[in-house]
């Protein structure tokens, strides 16, 4: 089942999900993601730094 995201160049990127012995996901299986969000701001020199980092978890269940 595959994912497909945008990198921060804006290219696409698939993601293949399977558990650690390469079995596709089923029905039932819980996915838990952890995603990391960061925000950006310009420092008193203009220059674009990090402002802050978030680590939302997703939790999601296969349903066909």
């Amino acid at each position: 089942m595959p994912v497909t995201i945008k990198d921060k160049e804006g290219k696409d990127v698939t993601l293949y999900i399977t558990d650690t012995n390469k079995t596709p996901l089923q029905e039932g299986y819980i996915i838990k993601m952890t995603l990391t969000v960061l925000t950006y701001k310009k420092n008193d020199q203009g220059k674009t730094v990090v402002d802050k980092t978030f680590n939302p978890v997703i939790t999601m269940t296969i349903t066909v």
